[in-house]
């Protein structure tokens, strides 16, 4: 059983990469998927199915050739999620986790932003969801702390 802790917490779900988008699943829309939304809910979070940055590419592959044009794609995914109320952007991809999370000073200082969106990676977030520690879920290794699940995970 979820913790109902994660109940007060909306989460933006981005399923980013395209090896992350549900093809051939019934039920299941490669524009809008919901299955990442799906699993929010199921850990007792509130999911934002109308996030319209779920798919949109994080400039994995522009990130050393090109930052700046990566940097874009990744404030308007940040920017999206606050737009739409978010606590944290969970991600089934381990680079979109990464790019996303990590660029947020470099964005901050390009575009005079001051975002500080904790982005983790969906087991992380069921980890803590199903009871595991802080350390168990792997909270000590996040660039831009997600406070929110330590504080859960702690107690």
């Amino acid at each position: 059983m979820p913790r109902l802790a994660l109940s007060a917490r909306k989460i933006a779900g981005y399923v980013g990469c395209q090896t992350n988008r549900p093809f051939g699943i019934a039920g299941e829309s490669f524009e809008n998927p919901q299955y990442l939304d799906k699993i929010v809910e199921s850990v007792g979070a509130e999911s934002i199915p109308t996030y319209e940055k779920k798919v949109q590419c994080c400039g994995g592959a522009l990130a050393f050739s090109e930052p700046e044009k990566s940097q874009e794609m990744i404030k308007g995914i940040i920017e999206a999620a606050y737009d739409n109320g978010a606590d944290m952007i969970v991600t089934p991809c381990p680079l979109c986790q990464a790019n996303v999370e990590i660029y947020q000073d470099n964005i901050n200082e390009t575009y005079g932003t001051k975002f500080n969106m904790p982005v983790v990676y969906y087991t992380t977030l069921m980890s803590v969801a199903f009871g595991r520690s802080a350390a168990d879920a792997a909270l000590n290794g996040q660039v831009i702390p997600a406070k929110q699940l330590e504080e859960i995970a702690n107690k």
